[in-house]
């Protein structure tokens, strides 16, 4: 795995300054960016960036790998749709995964949660699952 890109969204009625929108990059060359997303403005309100040393970069991306591979590719529920996030793995050879979901995690997909929490120290706690 080369990188993942993390968005998770809430829909319906919100404030205009609400984020409603959360998008998390993880590359293997040790950058996240975490960025928010508000209902006013249809672009980027904030964006923070964080350094995490390529070794710990590299454990959690192996750490992913086995696991997302028995992935489905929707979570999704017709009873739960206010809510939603999408999963992408991009990887070495060029090919990308997209899983998407909305309520439900998928298999492991709370300690998937916990490692990416941990890989660094936000500044505001992100929104995975």
């Amino acid at each position: 795995i080369k990188s993942v890109r993390v968005v998770n969204s809430l829909s319906g009625i919100s404030g205009r300054d609400d984020i409603d929108k959360q998008q998390i990059d993880i590359n293997e060359n040790g950058t996240v960016k975490h960025s928010l997303f508000n209902t006013k403005e249809k672009k980027v309100v904030q964006t923070f960036a964080y350094k995490v040393k390529k070794y710990w970069m590299r454990d959690f991306l192996n750490f992913l790998e086995p696991i997302t591979t028995k992935w489905e590719t929707d979570y999704s529920s017709k009873y739960h749709n206010r809510y939603e996030w999408e999963f992408f793995i991009r990887y070495s050879d060029g090919t990308t995964k997209k899983v998407k979901g909305t309520v439900f995690a998928p298999t492991e997909g709370e300690e998937v949660e916990r490692r990416i929490q941990v890989l660094t120290k936000y500044d505001i706690e992100p929104f995975i699952f």
